[in-house]
């Protein structure tokens, strides 16, 4: 399973690596060399930039534009089974993935490849003879629905989830015969993942109802935070230890925890104080 950008090798497959007589590079090593860093440059700059699933999607299509793919879906598989669709384009009229389905509508290809852990063409997977009927009827039916030449990534987007990139083609005369290209793929969407990771991050905390804490209850936490015990907190509030502890009870209850820890990094999160 793919994890790491560090893992790949970006230089241009085929150029001699050989160093002359006069012990320098080829000149078109290193012209090369300077391109695939800035065309990466680049392209991390781009995807980064994307504050929305949306802005990344259409960057994503701009990027795989290069590799000759002009749709694509991205589909997010958990431990548990259950598979969600995070980001596509489709610009062709006639082509349709398949909806967002749960349960025993599964993707079927999405699943192959995470079971393979590696990237999977369709017309490998169509002639898989360890692959169910599903999987190698996959290609032909995507095919009918203007999908050609496809190619399912897995990428680990997490420790229980995994990302897996379907990307295809609206023409069916372009092959995918370049194993080098492969490779570039799985880099692209390597990256893509990790910042659609952070976006669903980012989503997940704005979406995230925040308690709602008195000031008093706020503030108990807060001297809590720095050290101080229930007696020294109620001669700072004016108020009796019970009351303290009143305080106390009542900011874990609507924080959802069980201990004074946990309250205050909850506090951090919601933004009720630094830590």
């Amino acid at each position: 399973m793919c994890r790491d950008v560090d893992q790949f090798d970006f230089l241009e497959p085929g150029v001699e690596h050989a160093v002359g007589d006069d012990h320098r590079q080829p000149l078109d090593v290193d012209r090369s060399l300077r391109l695939q860093i800035a065309t990466i440059g680049e392209m991390f700059s781009r995807i980064a930039a994307a504050r929305t699933v949306d802005e990344l999607a259409k960057t994503f299509q701009q990027i795989l534009t290069d590799e000759h793919f002009d749709q694509f879906l991205v589909i997010r598989s958990d431990g548990f089974g259950e598979q969600r669709i995070m980001a596509r384009y489709q610009p062709s009229p006639t082509g349709q993935w398949p909806p967002e389905v749960r349960g025993g509508h599964r993707d079927v290809m999405a699943s192959y490849a995470v079971t393979r852990g590696q990237p999977i063409t369709w017309i490998d997977a169509r002639s898989d003879e360890q692959a169910d009927s599903d999987v190698q009827n996959y290609a032909a039916t995507a095919s009918a629905l203007g999908l050609h030449n496809g190619l399912s990534i897995p990428i680990v987007a997490s420790d229980d989830a995994q990302h897996v990139f379907h990307l295809s083609r609206s023409s069916p005369n372009l092959g995918i015969d370049d194993r080098s290209a492969v490779w570039r793929l799985v880099t692209k969407c390597l990256v893509m993942s990790q910042r659609l990771r952070r976006i669903e991050q980012a989503e997940s905390l704005v979406n995230v109802k925040r308690p709602n804490l008195s000031a008093r209850e706020i503030d108990v936490l807060r001297w809590i935070k720095d050290g101080k015990s229930y007696a020294e907190i109620g001669q700072i509030m004016t108020i009796s230890s019970k009351t303290v502890e009143f305080h106390s009870a009542n900011a874990l209850r609507k924080l959802g925890v069980t201990n004074r820890i946990s309250a205050i990094i909850a506090c951090s999160k919601h933004g009720f104080f630094d830590l």
